[in-house]
């Protein structure tokens, strides 16, 4: 087979995976192929579909506008696949089938960090703050907290669980065509739904009502301090509870309260956060020896 059938072949793949019609486009270093759609809408509501096909690890800058950035609150839903939300302040936030993000972006330095070998399918849904506080009465504390937080403020990322009925609404997203003014509109009522939805399903809602011991916070800082220096190590859930002699369920709990994730989260967030700190520096390194 030549390069250009090979090439025409893998594009009819690509293109047989996709739900919607828009423009494809490359992932940075060669890493793959990907689809997005944006639609706004007269409600202040935007809606964003796309579809990734990652073949080898790679970040994507999710910079935009910082005047618009910062009037918007954005929601991130994958129905297949996984990626990390890598904010200024050094943190990430894991983005898959089970667990999504609502967050407001105080800076344009954020990035996406994708995993390789995968398809991610993702839904997102941002509305203007002003236009939110005018048509949703009674918010939660915790998007309340977001839209009132002053745009100067650090990035804020919420956990978002992603059930069943949000996971439909999600899906019914992808095959209608954005092509007429009658299939405008119910992209525009799905949206609205998924976002209200969303609302519903921020977590922990008890998160303001659960206090820590102040034993229990030091012994919080003594965990991150350990997974920081063992990293290189298995560090399972069960044996870090053990080590420390508390409950899983309780180092669960607190990991959720703190850090807005699970230990093994946690985990698994810290290792692609040292891996990425290491390509950086790596990368650095090479053009210091490059020469002039």
């Amino acid at each position: 087979m030549s390069q250009n059938q090979r090439k025409k072949a893998s594009n009819s793949i690509h293109r047989s995976q996709w739900n919607f019609e828009a423009p494809d486009f490359p992932l940075p270093n060669g890493a793959g192929i990907g689809r997005l759609q944006m639609l706004p809408f007269p409600s202040g509501v935007t809606l964003y579909r796309s579809e990734l096909n990652v073949e080898k690890r790679c970040e994507i800058d999710a910079a935009s506008d910082p005047n618009e950035l910062r009037n918007l609150i954005c929601s991130q839903i994958h129905l297949s696949g996984e990626s990390q939300l890598l904010t200024p302040d050094q943190h990430l936030h894991s983005t898959d089938p089970d667990t999504g993000l609502i967050f407001r972006l105080s800076e344009t330095d954020t990035r996406i960090l994708l995993p390789p070998k995968q398809i991610i399918r993702h839904i997102g849904v941002s509305f203007e703050i002003g236009q939110l506080s005018e048509r949703v009465q009674d918010l939660p504390e915790a998007l309340l907290h977001l839209s009132r937080s002053s745009p100067t403020q650090a990035s804020q990322v919420l956990p978002v669980n992603i059930t069943p009925r949000l996971r439909r609404l999600c899906a019914d997203v992808f095959p209608i065509a954005a092509n007429n003014k009658a299939n405008m509109l119910m992209l525009e009522g799905l949206s609205m739904g998924i976002f209200a939805q969303i609302i519903e399903n921020i977590l922990p809602a008890d998160k303001d009502a659960f206090e820590p011991t102040f034993r229990e916070s030091e012994l919080i800082e003594d965990i991150t301090n350990f997974i920081t220096h063992n990293l290189g190590d298995k560090l399972p859930g069960e044996d870090i509870a053990s080590h420390f002699s508390i409950s899983k369920n309780r180092l669960n709990s607190l990991f959720n309260h703190m850090h807005n994730q699970n230990i093994n989260e946690y985990v698994r967030n810290q290792r692609m956060l040292k891996a990425h700190q290491q390509i950086s520096e790596t990368d650095a390194l090479s053009k210091l020896l490059l020469p002039q």
